[in-house]
């Protein structure tokens, strides 16, 4: 199961984004390549944050309450979701049309070994988690594991690996022209916003290339380096816990006691 998880959040990440990299010259339509996984991460991520909120509040009321049918926490859990999922699925998805082969593959490698993490972490700790704790305990236990591992070998990966853009030689003004000279000259929002961020990245490199022999380059790859690291973890696992969920099916039960089971999942 951890491995088929793994194949196919890992499968999924990568159709979308080879579609959103050939598309987005073309069009704004290209962003419709990315609702399939936005769904999935928005659903795992949602169900997670619901299932952690229903935690603390099965843990603190007492079973027979009235009050558990109005704490909920639904409308808290979608809009916590909803801002995670779009954050981080956004500078997944502006990372990687900026990005380079390599810097996909590392991409996708990150995104493989969370989904993989979730998964064994699920297997590891059902036997020492509540049912209903399992999946959200497991999520941010990989997301912390993986961004942990993965920032300091794709730090290095990014400085030592990824090939610099001859244009960050040049005088910021022109550096900075020749940055955007490389996206398409559309006026629309996504190209808007994709420009801000090549502006972003071009700066952070031509900082680097400017202040060589000091901490500066290593502290500015260092932080967007751990910015990729966790929000692919992050939507990798959302998707990874949606994917999980959907096949088990199992619906929420009470955790303690029999009369409380039937709402434990």
């Amino acid at each position: 199961m951890p491995m088929k998880i793994c194949f196919s959040i890992t499968l999924l990440f990568g159709i979308s984004i080879a579609l959103l990299r050939i598309s987005y010259p073309l069009s704004l339509w290209a962003v419709l390549s990315l609702i399939p996984i936005f769904l999935f991460v928005f659903l795992g991520i949602f169900q997670n944050s619901l299932d952690r909120r229903r935690s603390i509040v099965l843990s603190t009321l007492r079973t027979d309450s009235n009050l558990l049918g109005l704490l909920t926490g639904k409308l808290i859990s979608a809009l916590a979701a909803l801002f995670i999922s779009t954050l981080s699925l956004s500078t997944v998805a502006v990372h990687a049309i900026l990005a380079t082969p390599i810097q996909i593959a590392a991409l996708l490698l990150i995104v493989a070994a969370s989904t993989l993490s979730y998964s064994c972490l699920v297997g590891i700790l059902k036997t020492h988690v509540r049912p209903l704790a399992l999946s959200w305990f497991s999520a941010a236990a990989a997301v912390f594991l993986v961004s942990t591992l993965f920032v300091v070998p794709y730090s290095f990966f990014e400085w030592s690996v990824v090939e610099r853009p001859g244009y960050i030689r040049l005088g910021f003004d022109e550096a900075m022209s020749e940055a955007l000279g490389q996206l398409p000259r559309r006026g629309d929002i996504l190209n808007q916003a994709i420009s801000a961020f090549q502006l972003v990245d071009s700066t952070k490199l031509w900082l680097a290339s400017r202040f060589q022999g000091t901490m500066a380059p290593g502290a500015l790859f260092a932080a967007h380096s751990a910015l990729i690291c966790i929000v692919a973890s992050m939507s990798s696992v959302g998707a990874a816990s949606f994917y999980r969920q959907q096949i088990e099916m199992r619906a929420w039960r009470q955790p303690d006691g029999a009369e409380g089971n039937k709402n434990d999942r």
